[in-house]
């Protein structure tokens, strides 16, 4: 199962994995080009607009060039708590997913870290330290964001079951 996974923020790092490793990762300004001080600067609505778009046409390229089975993304947010560019972004690359017909994963950042790095609870500087370290090990020399997206595609290789449960045997036989 070829997998897509993101670390999206502002700088937002993507990962493909299947089954023989590291198929492509990378990390991306979503901000590049766009004025943000100064007179002529792009109000912080539109800015977050031109992110998002930038975004959803990354991961609709990547869906389509490399043959994505899954999407998985970071889901930073929720209880009151994520900013609204995280929010949108997530949206975004669901949008790109579900344009496709692929189902895509909101994955809990103290979930995946929880997994991958045993521990949620150290700093985030700590956790970027190690999944970089992890990358590194694996022969691939990757920036924080890329890096937290190959842990991601790896999470949810190893933990994540996209197929449904069949339906109990009481529902079925209603």
């Amino acid at each position: 199962m070829r997998t897509l996974a993101f670390d999206q923020a502002t700088h937002t790092g993507y990962a493909i994995l299947d089954v023989g490793g590291i198929v492509a990762a990378g990390s991306l300004d979503l901000g590049a080009g766009i004025r943000t001080s100064g007179r002529n600067a792009v109000p912080t609505d539109v800015q977050h607009v031109l992110k998002c778009r930038v975004l959803r046409d990354l991961a609709a390229e990547l869906i389509e060039r490399h043959d994505i089975e899954c999407v998985a993304c970071e889901r930073d947010f929720g209880r009151g708590v994520g900013g609204r560019l995280l929010v949108s972004l997530y949206t975004a690359i669901q949008d790109a997913a579900y344009s496709a017909g692929l189902p895509c994963l909101g994955i809990r950042i103290g979930d995946w870290r929880r997994s991958m790095h045993g521990t949620a609870g150290r700093t985030g500087k700590w956790q970027k330290a190690q999944a970089v370290a992890a990358c590194a090990e694996l022969g691939w020399a990757l920036d924080e964001d890329a890096a937290e997206a190959v842990q991601i595609a790896r999470y949810v290789r190893k933990r994540v079951r996209i197929v449904p449960d069949k339906p109990s045997s009481r529902r079925a036989a209603a």
